[in-house]
């Protein structure tokens, strides 16, 4: 009786591990897919904040050409060709 009893509980205890077993490796997958979740995240935020500053880049750019357009177009208006054309070159720099 107490062999079967035992063999019964040592069955019972070996279905238990498995069991246990089984949702550790399935905590473990969880992990790996949050783990690679989270760096596919990561990357595409480094991805926007590299864009978002070639957009600042740019935009500082285009608003430093418009001023000089406009400064420009006052010197042509004002008469002050030597102004225009230094300023137009500065334009060519940019």
């Amino acid at each position: 009786m107490a062999k079967r009893s035992m063999r019964r509980r040592l069955i019972r205890l070996k279905k238990e591990e498995d069991e246990m077993r089984k949702e550790k490796e399935s905590i473990e997958e969880g992990r790996r897919r949050v783990r690679e979740r989270m760096e596919t995240v990561e990357e595409e935020c480094r991805q926007i904040t590299e864009e978002t500053n070639e957009i600042i880049r740019e935009t500082a750019t285009t608003r430093i050409r418009l001023a000089l357009m406009l400064d420009i177009l006052k010197a042509r208006q004002g008469g002050d060709v030597a102004e225009a054309a230094h300023l137009t070159r500065l334009l060519r720099l940019l």
